[in-house]
């Protein structure tokens, strides 16, 4: 399984994507997103042809053994061998924790680290959006828990006195 600083994210809709998931090799994660050019970097062109594995709808039904033959094949090379080995034939892109992400060439290289500070007192730095849009992106914290329900509740259309009840009842 992945590490409990990776989580796993969606899934890919187009016919020749994966399961959109992070796989795991001899060294770390990455994300792979096209299954037939994928199949033939790895020497595998078997692989498009076969019906377990020829469509978006297909390998989602066989996620298992989608992720049982990509880690056979994958766990006997590093993440960063096979990104060098994978880079320009298929899109891949590695899968970092928080840290890894901080220290990785794109962020620091595209002033893309984003430090706002917490009321905790703490700096917290992340990165920023990959792609940028012309306007800064929100350079704050996020919010404590809760500190926004009574906002959210009443956008919902529930009424001061209603949100005063739930709150009573520990509901929220």
């Amino acid at each position: 399984g992945l590490p409990s600083n990776v989580q796993q994210v969606g899934l890919g809709f187009n016919e020749l994507t994966l399961v959109y998931m992070a796989v795991e090799t001899g060294g770390g994660y990455f994300r792979a997103t096209d299954a037939r050019e994928l199949a033939d970097a790895l020497g595998r062109p078997e692989w498009r042809d076969d019906p377990r594995f020829r469509d978006f709808a297909a390998r989602l039904a066989n996620r298992e053994l989608v992720t049982e033959v990509l880690d056979d094949v994958l766990s006997a090379k590093t993440t960063a061998e096979w990104l060098e080995e994978l880079q320009g034939r298929v899109p891949v892109a590695p899968v970092h924790d928080i840290a890894a992400a901080m220290d990785a060439p794109f962020p620091t290289e595209t002033a893309r680290h984003l430090w706002v500070d917490h009321p905790s007192g703490r700096r917290v730095g992340s990165v920023g959006p990959p792609i940028r849009t012309g306007a800064a992106p929100p350079a704050r914290p996020a919010p404590a828990m809760g500190a926004d329900t009574d906002d959210v509740l009443a956008g919902l259309g529930y009424a001061p006195d209603r949100i005063a009840a739930l709150r009573a009842a520990n509901v929220i």
